[in-house]
């Protein structure tokens, strides 16, 4: 496992995080690109509700980050049309105040030498927070078997973890609605990370 950098703080010590959720895409069954059947967008409105349960229930010695699925402009665009997935965000960032960190951007996450995971645990170090080995590493969202699936997959890969990251089945969707273009003409792990828990949503 890397090491984690020290905080800059030798006064203060670091809170160790016993579990790191990663929530990968939450609302993005919510955001369809063409219409669907209101039964279906019904079921992933439900859906969605787990993930702010979830966050009640992490320990202060528990943090989450969430990754989120649209990008750059459209993302801006998003926060102005007040998209319910980005209430979902602003309510779990409500909960969990520091311990959220909402990164928008690059959709990376497919590439385990890109550089989201890295800003996420710079964010987490300039916050307070350290991993160790004994940290634990859980992710959930949507979707199974793409998003979620390869997420966990890399972090592992990028952490040089020990045990694979256990996923989550009732926090995680199968695809209730279908979004192929994702996919692919997304990943460029050059482009900036945005924490924009801070910028959007505010302490």
């Amino acid at each position: 496992m890397p090491e984690i950098p020290h905080i800059p703080s030798p006064e203060s010590k670091p809170t160790i995080i016993r579990q790191l959720h990663l929530l990968i895409h939450p609302g993005f069954c919510t955001d369809p690109d063409d219409p669907v059947d209101e039964i279906v967008l019904s079921d992933a409105e439900r859906f969605v509700q787990k993930y702010i349960d979830q966050a009640q229930k992490l320990q202060l010695d528990e943090a989450m980050i969430v990754l989120t699925h649209n990008v750059g402009d459209q993302f801006i665009q998003d926060v102005k049309a007040r998209k319910k997935y980005i209430e979902i965000l602003k309510r779990i960032k409500a909960i969990l105040v520091d311990r959220a960190i909402v990164l928008c951007g690059p959709n990376d996450l497919f590439d385990p030498d890109g550089i989201t995971f890295p800003k996420a645990l710079a964010l987490l170090q300039s916050r307070g927070f350290a991993l160790d080995d004994h940290t634990q590493y859980v992710a959930y969202g949507e979707s199974l078997g793409c998003c979620v699936t390869e997420t966990a997959t890399n972090f592992y890969s990028a952490m040089g973890l020990s045990s694979p990251i256990n996923i989550i089945s009732e926090l995680t969707d199968v695809g209730l609605v279908q979004k192929p273009k994702i996919i692919e003409g997304v990943r460029n792990r050059n482009s900036p990370c945005y924490c924009v828990d801070d910028l959007i949503f505010g302490e």
